[in-house]
């Protein structure tokens, strides 16, 4: 059954002659009652009761006139869904971001929203050294990450979107047990704590500018699974570490954490939006397509 088939049939009841109904439609009579055979085979029943002058509507065929037009409205709404869905037009976007980078979402999701209205969108938080895996297994289909994490992670296409910064977040504690507490005291006495079980070339040379800029050598400690793991470590006095500008701002209201910028150190890096190269679908690949359009 199918719609242009259901409008056949509702021009048939409406006129009561296959004729008229044929001229309105401007096809051929033969090729109008066979497309109502066929309707008829189809569903089992016969619609019309047929004589010489005009043609009347059965029960069945009353009851599906009915209900005709709201068939048609069904079935036009389902092939609109199903042609939008296949051009990624609508569907469900499921997106992963660590919490402290929401900021990065704002502008994106907007323009998403504009353009694609009918696209859901489910936004997650995960930890940024995570992301590439979760996207690359399939569990989001867009992760927004720092650069510096897509080391040793192939096949993801990657999306420059914004950029953050660091500073060294260590236990006020410190400060009160040593109120002229340096950097370079810190860095002597405590482990340095990275969230992250590998070692990136971005964390290598952040580490190396600091030991320059503070003439001393740093003990580093690395393979804290999280940013939650760090920072805990951290305010418990446990080490001092890395910790993004946009995580510091989330917790400046925390009286047991402190700040310090680098000294002489550029610690900028960017903010990628990534996603899975083989198997992204129209869904994903327009909503990356807006990304590279705007930030590209």
């Amino acid at each position: 059954m199918n719609v242009e088939t259901l409008k056949y049939f509702q021009y048939i009841a409406k006129y009561k002659n296959i004729t008229q109904a044929a001229k309105h439609l401007y096809i051929s009579q033969s090729t109008l009652s066979r497309h109502i055979m066929t309707l008829e085979n189809e569903l089992g029943v016969r619609l019309f009761e047929r004589n010489n002058k005009m043609v009347t509507l059965t029960e069945a065929g009353k009851i599906l006139y009915n209900d005709s037009d709201s068939l048609i409205d069904h079935m036009d709404s389902l092939t609109k869904n199903v042609i939008s869905a296949g051009k990624g037009h609508s569907g469900i976007l499921k997106i992963t971001a660590p919490k402290s980078m929401y900021f990065a979402l704002i502008e994106p999701l907007a323009m998403a929203r504009a353009k694609y209205p009918d696209i859901n969108f489910f936004v997650e938080s995960y930890d940024f050294n995570e992301i590439p895996l979760a996207i690359k297994y399939k569990l989001y289909n867009i992760g927004f990450t720092y650069n510096f994490a897509l080391f040793e992670h192939e096949n993801l296409d990657c999306i420059p979107v914004g950029t953050d910064s660091f500073s060294i977040a260590f236990s006020t504690e410190h400060l009160r047990e040593t109120p002229k507490a340096t950097l370079k005291h810190l860095a002597q006495t405590l482990p340095f704590i990275f969230p992250s079980y590998v070692n990136p070339p971005f964390v290598q040379q952040m580490l190396a500018e600091l030991q320059t800029s503070l003439d001393c050598k740093i003990t580093t400690t690395l393979g804290v699974n999280t940013s939650d793991s760090m920072i805990l470590n951290t305010s418990l006095g446990l080490g001092y570490g890395l910790l993004p500008n946009s995580w510091a701002d989330l917790l400046s209201n925390r009286n047991d954490l402190s700040f310090i910028d680098p000294p002489n150190i550029c610690t900028d890096t960017d903010i990628v939006a990534i996603c899975k190269k083989s198997t992204a679908s129209e869904l994903t690949t327009n909503f990356m397509q807006l990304l590279k359009d705007r930030f590209s």
